[in-house]
């Protein structure tokens, strides 16, 4: 309880500066010799004796404690920005409580390392949950108002109200150097780990980059050669399709001697034919030869004998029938001449039939050979037609093949052009990772 209290109207009030100074004895203020925390105080003039007078102001400020946490929050609650961080990681009545605990304890009279450890720790939590300092100061401005307000409603006397002012303004103070402070810390631990992030990408991009500078290097040479040899399959698929061409002609060249081939075949076949038949027609005139020489052999021979007979008879008849014994002679002179000449006639005959015979067993071999190469030369003019329409849809693929590797030499152009597009972009990389140096 404050001194203050204890005081009867009677009595002449001390100033409030006179008390701090009997009560700075039981102010605590333990820091580390020589720490910033000291020298912060020094510079700002925080003593004990402004410790103590906070003391003294203690009872005030927990008489109306509510008011200023309310107004505090009522504050903040115009800010959307501010509610929605409080809603998202606590509430209004949770901070309340601890807003009230907080307050209380700037005014127990004492400053030590455990003091400025919670300081700190609220810091590193408005670090994390996103609040800006710009609020926490604006916060903090307007809670010492509502100090100031109440210090106004106990402290008539100028020189106590200024007395108690100063000691308030000074440990707000403190308590902002402390927030702030650890909030900077925060903030350059967050420099650090994103230079530490940064460093590790320029790491990995570099690496990346490297990396990606061989693939390049690998793919562009692979896609040269690929490119080259698409080239000569280009050519092979050129060529392949004119040879398909020219075989084509070939074959429609083929097919149209063959079928003059079979036309000759076929005229011999006829040929062949109407001598056979001429043959056959000499073979009936050979025939009807031998008959008729048959015939005057018989004659022959009967006239002949004929002569025989009447030399016989002339003989007989003696001197009368001398002179047709001279006849008879003749007649069988003739007779014997004719007979020769039929017989030789007989033997030209037998010869011509062997020959007939002979060139009717070659004109039967022949029209057999005729017969069989009509038969090949359709057998290979199917065979034409079936290449000929087996070389069209050769064409028609070759010129297909063509086209496709064609189109793939267009491809591979791509890649390759791709691929000084991603050297590009590796040298661009190179670039970006030695500028995040």
């Amino acid at each position: 309880m404050s001194i203050l209290s204890f005081i009867t109207p009677k009595e002449k009030m001390p100033s409030l500066k006179e008390i701090a100074a009997l009560n700075r004895d039981k102010a605590v203020i333990r820091l580390p010799e020589n720490s910033d925390l000291q020298k912060q105080l020094k510079m700002i003039s925080l003593t004990t004796e402004d410790l103590a007078a906070a003391k003294q102001l203690q009872p005030f400020i927990s008489q109306h404690i509510d008011q200023i946490v309310s107004r505090f929050y009522k504050n903040i609650e115009h800010e959307p920005k501010l509610m929605k961080i409080i809603e998202k990681h606590s509430s209004v009545q949770r901070l309340k409580v601890t807003l009230n605990r907080h307050i209380q304890e700037m005014f127990e009279g004492s400053i030590n390392e455990q003091y400025a450890v919670k300081r700190k720790f609220i810091a590193e939590i408005h670090f994390k949950i996103g609040l800006e300092p710009k609020w926490y100061i604006s916060s903090f401005q307007d809670m010492l108002l509502s100090i100031l307000n109440v210090i106004s409603l106990h402290f008539n006397d100028k020189d106590d109200y200024h007395t108690a002012a100063a000691a308030v303004t000074k440990i707000l103070n403190f308590e902002q150097q402390l927030v702030l402070e650890a909030f900077e810390q925060e903030q350059a631990k967050q420099r650090e780990q994103h230079e530490y992030e940064k460093q590790k990408i320029r790491q990995k991009v570099s690496m990346s980059v490297d990396e990606l500078a061989a693939i390049s290097q690998e793919t562009n040479a692979s896609l040269q050669e690929l490119s080259a040899q698409a080239e000569s399959v280009v050519g092979f698929a050129k060529d392949s399709n004119e040879t398909a061409a020219e075989a084509g002609v070939q074959s429609l060249e083929g097919k149209k001697r063959l079928s003059l081939h079979m036309e000759k075949v076929s005229s011999v076949k006829e040929r062949t034919i109407q001598i056979a038949e001429e043959m056959q027609l000499l073979e009936e005139a050979t025939d009807q030869i031998r008959s008729v020489v048959d015939i005057v052999k018989d004659i022959a021979e009967q006239t002949n004998l004929l002569s025989l007979n009447a030399a016989i008879e002339a003989a007989r008849a003696g001197e009368a029938g001398k002179g047709f014994s001279i006849v008879a002679q003749e007649v069988r002179k003739l007779s014997e001449q004719t007979k020769t000449s039929v017989t030789g006639v007989a033997e030209i005959v037998l010869i011509t039939n062997e020959r007939i015979e002979k060139v009717s067993r070659s004109l039967n071999r022949i029209q057999e050979i005729v017969k069989e190469s009509v038969a090949d030369s359709g057998e290979i003019t199917s065979f034409f037609h079936d290449i000929s329409g087996k070389m069209e849809v050769s064409r028609s693929k070759s010129g297909m093949l063509q086209a496709e590797i064609e189109g793939m030499a267009r491809v591979i152009d791509d890649l390759a052009g791709a691929a000084g597009q991603i050297a590009s972009s590796a040298d661009s990389l190179a670039e970006m990772a030695g500028s995040m140096e």
